[in-house]
């Protein structure tokens, strides 16, 4: 069975944050209603590439670069940009829609 590490945890060990740190945002995170991640970035701790760079080692995937995916202006056509809009939906220029 493979265990996943907490985002606390794997924070830590990455040097980014301190037990210290950790312990604290620990608490405080949940009094906010927050996820961790979230609270972190919010309180200026950590920005958002950083979080997300700990976590996609930890879920062995690639972030995600829309500058490797151009738009495709005979596919931007198919659906009305008020659409794209409403579902927050970005044009990949390899025919699919996300």
């Amino acid at each position: 069975m493979i265990v996943k590490k907490r985002l606390g945890e794997m924070l830590v060990e990455s040097k980014l944050i301190s037990e210290e740190q950790l312990k604290q945002v620990l608490i405080d995170h949940k009094k906010a209603g927050l996820k961790l991640g979230q609270f972190i970035s919010r309180h200026g701790m950590l920005n958002e590439n950083q979080i997300v760079d700990v976590l996609s080692r930890q879920l062995k995937i690639e972030k995600y670069h829309p500058d490797g995916y151009p738009i495709d202006s005979a596919l931007a056509r198919l659906i009305p940009i008020e659409t794209a809009q409403k579902y927050r939906w970005r044009r990949f220029g390899n025919g699919g829609v996300c």
